[in-house]
């Protein structure tokens, strides 16, 4: 069954479960349904040209000089202006469609992603673009967590089950298998 994220969100009830997807943690969020623990940990990427400054960057002071662009409203956009902080205003992009063609033209040096759509971009919109690296985890990054009615306890055992493949490894071997693409450098702060 499908539900639109603004239905799974709501404090309505639910004519499922729980739902599982890319449902960011929040507080706003938490007031009207009941979150897992979280299972994924988003991580920002830098995607450029091979031919960008970008393509060499090795820690994020180095990104501070160019000119960055992520897509408007985006957890994305806020890592730019919150913890790479670069000196010129990051450009914000209504889609990543409009952030890749600006890429692509050279009007930017590198697009701030989330991780999986980094490898989405590399290998299927632009093959000749690469993940320069990955931005380090900060306080607040986005937690995603699997959906249940306020107060299901239902979570808690979801929760039990989470710990347990957390403890055994096994969480981090599905995001291996299915997260991951090439390994990409970590940028250091």
């Amino acid at each position: 069954m499908y539900a639109t994220p603004d239905k799974t969100l709501s404090g309505k009830p639910k004519k499922f479960d729980f739902a599982i997807g890319q449902y960011v943690r929040t507080l706003t969020r938490s007031l009207d349904v009941t979150f897992s623990e979280p299972y994924y940990l988003v991580r920002e990427a830098v995607v450029t040209l091979p031919s960008s400054a970008a393509a060499n960057a090795s820690s994020v002071d180095d990104l501070r000089d160019l000119k960055l662009a992520a897509a408007t409203a985006s957890t994305s956009l806020e890592y730019v202006t919150q913890v790479i902080q670069p000196k010129d205003e990051p450009l914000a992009y209504d889609d990543i469609g409009s952030a890749k063609s600006a890429l692509e033209s050279g009007e930017i040096d590198a697009i701030i992603v989330d991780l999986p759509t980094a490898y989405a971009v590399t290998m299927n919109d632009i093959p000749k673009a690469k993940i320069a690296g990955e931005l380090p985890l900060v306080e607040g990054s986005d937690r995603l967590g699997l959906v249940f009615e306020k107060g299901d306890p239902l979570a808690t055992c979801v929760n039990e089950v989470l710990a347990g493949l957390s403890e055994s490894g096994r969480l981090q071997a599905l995001e291996d298998e299915w997260l991951a693409g090439d390994v990409v450098p970590a940028l250091g702060d």
